[in-house]
């Protein structure tokens, strides 16, 4: 109870702001009406400095104008290109690589604040970070695995968890869908359901197949060896769940900490009764992460 007062005493509560523009030669349409911020009123002092969400702005380019803000911060805008060129005539995989590659361009746009955002984990000492996502999936993939990319730099090898099949992961990696993540909690070794990704520093691990039992491991997850272990294997697990994930909850008990990832537009995904929620049931909040779209894109 006392986790679910404190997450209303959230206090300063401000952004990552990530722009996604068009590739070059497509037409974008007139700019939408600038975003209201995120409610003020809700928040109040907190003397738990722990408790406290840190935020890191993402600067725009020199040549764009900064998004206006509040009178308590500057929130900026970083542009983030994505390329949705593709041949036709090559094959799956071979356009996923493609794809890949265009991810690990795109990504540079992001390294100065994911780095900032990095550093929060490491105040955090999370080895085991579930990100929620709020974002629609034709959005998902492609932030979910650009800030993958980036924190790369950080945290080698990185395993990227894709605990639900809705996000589609796997089918934008063209990787199998399982065995993964619910057939390693059934005791399947990690050796045996962890896949390669185009990047040798990020490792995937898929949904896997619905067993019966899965649930029942993720109720006594959090003293699980084999969990524990994970931290052995890897500075930085990255779980990734949709924000109506019925796992989400014991992962977040598991988890060292949580954090949101969503459309700027939709800011009010912070304040939604399932991330309160989740927040009530995890160690700590790290952060929010809001996609600025400027325009929507294929690809």
């Amino acid at each position: 109870m006392s986790r679910m007062i404190q997450t209303w005493k959230r206090t300063n509560s401000q952004t990552y702001l990530i722009e996604e523009v068009f590739p070059h030669g497509a037409t974008q349409p007139a700019p939408a009406p600038a975003q209201s911020e995120c409610p003020t009123e809700h928040a109040t002092t907190n003397a738990n400095e722990d408790l406290a969400i840190p935020f890191v702005e993402i600067p725009e380019p020199a040549e764009t104008t900064p998004t206006s803000t509040s009178e308590n911060r500057s929130t900026q805008c970083v542009s983030l290109r994505f390329h949705s060129c593709l041949e036709s005539k090559t094959s799956a995989r071979e356009a996923s690589n493609a794809w890949f590659a265009h991810r690990v361009e795109s990504s540079q746009a992001w390294h100065s604040e994911v780095e900032r955002f990095w550093q929060h984990i490491s105040q955090a000492r999370a080895h085991r970070l579930l990100l929620i996502t709020a974002l629609p999936p034709q959005t998902a993939p492609n932030a979910i695995l650009t800030l993958a990319i980036c924190l790369t730099r950080h945290a080698t090898p990185l395993l990227l968890v894709e605990v639900s099949p809705q996000l589609s992961l796997h089918s934008q990696l063209q990787r199998a869908a399982a065995p993964g993540f619910s057939d390693w909690l059934a005791g399947l070794p990690l050796i045996c359901t962890v896949q390669s990704t185009p990047l040798p520093g990020l490792h995937y691990l898929a949904p896997g197949h619905d067993l019966a039992s899965t649930q029942r491991q993720l109720i006594s997850l959090h003293d699980n060896e084999a969990w524990i272990s994970l931290s052995r294997q890897y500075p930085l697990t990255l779980l990734v769940a949709p924000l109506d994930c019925p796992w989400a909850i014991p992962l977040a008990l598991s988890t060292d900490a949580i954090s949101l990832l969503a459309e700027s537009s939709e800011s009010h995904a912070m304040y939604d009764p399932r991330f309160l929620a989740l927040q009530a049931s995890a160690a700590k909040t790290i952060g929010i992460l809001l996609l600025e779209r400027c325009g929507s894109a294929t690809g």
